[in-house]
C-alpha cells in the first residue's frame, strides 16, 4: 500500500529545507521541471538554437519550410552521482541528559526527525556545493570539465557546444588592453561581448557577474569615472549592497548598448575536491561573466541506483528462497535518501544521493572573458 501521510512527509521536507543553506547564487539562474526527472542512466535534452531566423514568404502552393538542427539538436548526457554519507545513531536518545527526565516517546520521535532533517540538509549541502560548481563551470567555459579539473572520480568532461567568441578573452594588445593598463577601456569591451552574444543568440545580456579583482579594475577605470561623475548624463549608479545570503552582491546597474544591465559580484569560496584542502574562489576573480536572463537554463536529474526490499507477498511463491529479500532497482527522483550497514555490519549510515546535471539549453546566451593578465 502506498504511503498516504503526505502531510508528515510534507513537514519533513520543510524541516530538511530550514535546516538546509540559502540557494547558492548561480544555481537561482537554472530552472527545475518535473519532467526533467528521469529513470535512466542518461538525460536527453534539445540544445535550443533560435537566433535571429526569419520566415520566408512562400506562394501558397508551395510546401513548408521544415526547420531542422538550424534550430535545435537533440543531445543525450550522462549526469554525474552525488553520494555522501554519514554515521546514523540514535542510541543516546534512550539516555537521560542532566536536568532531563526520561525520553517520552514522541520527545524520543521529534528527536530522530530533527536528527535525520538535520543529517540530510549537511549531507545536501556538500552536494549542492558540488552542483553549484557545475553552474559556475558552465556561465564561464561553457563546459563542465569533471575530468580535467578532477572534479569527479572516473566522470567525463561535458561540453555544451556554445560559440568560442562568446568567451573570447582579452590579449592586452591595443585595442584589447587588460583593465588595469591606462589605455583600458572596460565599457568597449563590456559593449563588444553583450553585441557578439546577442547577435549569436538573440538574447540581451541584463546580468553581468564581476571577478573581485575585474571589478575593483572596473571602478578604477577613468573612463568610468567620467562618465559616471557627470550630472547631466546619468548613465549608471554604483551604489555597492551588503552581500546577499546566497553569495551575490549587487553593487550597480549600467547602460550598455541601450540596456540597463546589473552589476553583481559572487564573493564564495570552496575546498577544491581535487585534494579537499585548497580554497579556491567559485568565480575566477579576473573574469567577466555575461548572463541573458531570458536564456533558458534547465537542471536534470537521471535515475538513481537503489537497492529495495522485496516486500510484496505475492512474489513469495514464485521466488526461489525465502533468503532472497533485496532487489537492485533504478527510480526517477531528483533526491533519494536511504540507510545501509557499515563495515562489518557495525553502525548505520545514512546517504543523500542525487545525480543531476545542469544545462544551458541555449547554449549561446551568455560567455564570459578574462579581462587581466
Amino acid at each position: 500500500m502506498a504511503n498516504t501521510n503526505t502531510s508528515a512527509i510534507t513537514k519533513f521536507a520543510d524541516l530538511v529545507i530550514q535546516r538546509k543553506r540559502t540557494k547558492l547564487g548561480f544555481l537561482n539562474f537554472f530552472e527545475s521541471k518535473s519532467e526533467n526527472v528521469f529513470d535512466g542512466i542518461n538525460v536527453e535534452f534539445d540544445i535550443v538554437k533560435e537566433k535571429r531566423l526569419t520566415s520566408k514568404a512562400m506562394n501558397r502552393n508551395t510546401g513548408a519550410t521544415e526547420n531542422g538542427t538550424e534550430v535545435f539538436k537533440n543531445v543525450s548526457f550522462t549526469p554525474p552521482s552525488y553520494k555522501e554519507a554519514r554515521p546514523y545513531n540514535i542510541a543516546n536518545f534512550n539516555n537521560r541528559t542532566a536536568g532531563e527526565t526520561i525520553y517520552s516517546e514522541k520527545e524520543r520521535q521529534a528527536k530522530l526527525i530533527s536528527k535525520t532533517a538535520g543529517d540530510v540538509a549537511l549531507l545536501d549541502d556538500k552536494i549542492g556545493r558540488g552542483e553549484l560548481l557545475q553552474a559556475v563551470s558552465v556561465f564561464q567555459t561553457g563546459k563542465i570539465e569533471f575530468a580535467t579539473n578532477s572534479l569527479g572520480i572516473g566522470v567525463a568532461d561535458i561540453d555544451f557546444e556554445c560559440p568560442t567568441a562568446n568567451f573570447a578573452d582579452l590579449t592586452g594588445a591595443a585595442g584589447s588592453e587588460y583593465w588595469d593598463d591606462a589605455d583600458a577601456d572596460p565599457i568597449r569591451d563590456i559593449e563588444g561581448r553583450m553585441a557578439q552574444i546577442e547577435q549569436e543568440s538573440g538574447y540581451v545580456v541584463d546580468n553581468i557577474v564581476m571577478g573581485l579583482e575585474a571589478q575593483r579594475e572596473f571602478v578604477r577605470n577613468s573612463k568610468i569615472k567620467d562618465e559616471l561623475d557627470n550630472r547631466r548624463i546619468n548613465r549608471g549608479i554604483l551604489n555597492f549592497e551588503e552581500r546577499r545570503i546566497n553569495g551575490f552582491q549587487y553593487w550597480g546597474t549600467y547602460n550598455m548598448n541601450g540596456t540597463n544591465v546589473d552589476f553583481w559580484t559572487f564573493s564564495d569560496w570552496y575546498l577544491d575536491p581535487a585534494d579537499d584542502s585548497t580554497v579556491t574562489s567559485y568565480v575566477d576573480s579576473k573574469k567577466v561573466i555575461f548572463i541573458s536572463s531570458q536564456g533558458d537554463y534547465q537542471v536534470y536529474h537521471a535515475g538513481v541506483d537503489v537497492i529495495k526490499d522485496i516486500n510484496d507477498s505475492e512474489l513469495s511463491g514464485i521466488l526461489p528462497s525465502g533468503n532472497v529479500r533485496n532487489i537492485n532497482d533504478r527510480v526517477a527522483t531528483s533526491m533519494y535518501v536511504s540507510t545501509y550497514k557499515g563495515d562489518r555490519n557495525r553502525g548505520v549510515m545514512i546517504e543523500v544521493q542525487k545525480n543531476p546535471l545542469y544545462v544551458p539549453r541555449t547554449n549561446d546566451s551568455f560567455g564570459a572573458m578574462t579581462v587581466l593578465s
